[in-house]
């Protein structure tokens, strides 16, 4: 099925374990999202995430409060960068850049130069566009940002709106990760009020575009990141499996509204 809108959250540095070239980073054994839940003292509960299925997603390596479910109400999987650099910048470029007439655009810029509204919510926003067409919104805090999108479900004014989590998108440290845990704690019972107002229209990615293990000594750490896809038109989930390339997001939102020039793989057949 295809969507009229589509909403893309972005996670920042939410990694959920070391990738399978996790030794050419110096990240064996990373995993982001596990060092949150060790530095909140094992009380990571995210309720909304688990029934999305992050509890299916690591049945191999489990947290304590965040199991496995029988019938997700979300469709999950995980992605294994591709890009060769492993820097702020790479994630974001592997999912949305693309070649067009030998230069490289934006999934957003190519959308909107094709008369599709697009919303991007950033502390990036000049990197993400250079289109006046795109309305872009500098944010600082993810409050901001999930407001803005719990304003443009109701509003209707986009067909694509891409928010990225400011307070999620830098390094971690050992002395932020509690307070990121935390965070992340707010950040899923929100999640759940936007899922709520959701028309049957409407598709929910949510996704990262990086990793930062707070143990780890490099900066940042190379390792699958997590793929949620929600709509209230499908009551029942299932695995999406493994996708070889960040690029599959830009792939798959272009599929939608009938594109098909970009790099990766659509996933948007899966989506029933």
């Amino acid at each position: 099925m295809t969507f009229r809108r589509i909403f893309v959250i972005d996670l920042g540095a939410m990694g959920i374990g070391e990738a399978p070239d996790a030794n050419r980073f110096n990240s064996i054994g990373s995993d982001s999202l596990a060092r949150l839940d060790e530095a909140t003292a094992n009380r990571l509960t995210l309720p909304t995430l688990t029934q999305l299925g992050l509890g299916n997603l690591r049945e191999q390596n489990p947290l304590q409060h965040v199991e496995p479910v029988d019938q997700p109400v979300g469709f999950y999987g995980k992605i294994r960068p591709d890009n060769a650099n492993n820097n702020f910048a790479s994630g974001i470029r592997e999912s949305w850049d693309m070649m067009l007439d030998g230069r490289t655009t934006s999934v957003f810029d190519y959308l909107a130069n094709r008369h599709e509204q697009v919303l991007l919510a950033s502390p990036l926003i000049s990197y993400l566009s250079n289109q006046a067409s795109t309305k872009r919104v500098l944010i600082h805090r993810n409050q901001e940002a999930l407001q803005l999108l719990a304003a443009e479900i109701g509003e209707e004014n986009y067909r694509l709106s891409y928010i990225q989590l400011p307070e999620f998108q830098y390094d971690y440290n050992p002395a932020s990760a509690s307070e990121l845990g935390d965070l992340l704690m707010v950040f899923d019972s929100q999640l759940e009020l936007i899922m709520r107002v959701m028309k049957h229209s409407d598709l929910l990615l949510i996704t990262a575009n990086h990793s930062a293990d707070p143990h780890h000594p490099e900066l940042l750490t190379r390792e699958y990141l997590p793929l949620f896809a929600y709509t209230p038109a499908i009551e029942i989930g299932r695995s999406l499996g493994i996708k070889k390339s960040m690029a599959d997001l830009g792939a798959t939102i272009l599929d939608n509204f009938g594109f098909k020039e970009g790099p990766g793989t659509s996933f948007i057949s899966e989506l029933h």
